[in-house]
């Protein structure tokens, strides 16, 4: 009997020991998935809104707007590509060239050239409290994440010079604050 009984005690104790070591193996998963979102920001994001502070009709069609793109029709493909290393791309497609010109009314009219270029650059970047800072070359721009993730906004303070009437009937620049949004695809 007391044979019995430390064969069954062995039985148990093989046992137990083996499922404590099937259910410590099995709480710890290794995730070999390398695209798991790890900040949230992973993914392509498009430029879907450039505005600017004050209104300009640069399409000449009777209405002025603070809306870039509208006004121009380029930056379509404009995108920031963020990956799970804290590394990116921006591919900026489209490139705008703005004139002020007299036309045959000696009034000044806007001339548009959106300009393909195709232009790839390598960042860094690093999130913290939705706070997306991107970094290249030197250059740091910080964004602000949306809640949702979906969206992230660019203010940049003097980012576009645009050309306009300096109301003695020459051209002189002025420095206009922009905003970019990307939004997630």
């Amino acid at each position: 009997m007391m044979e019995l009984y430390l064969n069954l005690k062995n039985y148990f104790m093989k046992n137990l020991i083996i499922l404590i070591i099937a259910i410590t193996i099995s709480s710890c998963s290794v995730d070999d998935n390398s695209k798991t979102k790890v900040s949230g920001l992973e993914g392509t994001y498009r430029l879907t809104s450039y505005t600017v502070e004050n209104p300009y009709d640069l399409n000449a069609d009777g209405t002025a707007t603070t809306n870039i793109i509208a006004e121009t029709n380029c930056f379509n493909n404009n995108l920031f590509i963020f990956d799970v290393d804290n590394r990116g791309e921006s591919q900026n497609a489209t490139k705008l060239d703005i004139d002020l010109e007299p036309n045959s009314n000696n009034q000044y009219e806007y001339s548009l050239n959106c300009i393909d270029t195709p232009d790839n650059t390598a960042f860094f970047y690093n999130i913290e409290d939705k706070i997306v800072r991107v970094t290249s070359s030197g250059n740091t721009i910080d964004g602000t994440l949306s809640d949702d993730d979906s969206t992230i906004t660019f203010n940049i303070a003097n980012g576009l010079t645009l050309p306009v009437e300096d109301g003695n009937g020459g051209v002189t620049e002025t420095m206009q604050d922009i905003v970019l949004v990307y939004t997630l695809q």
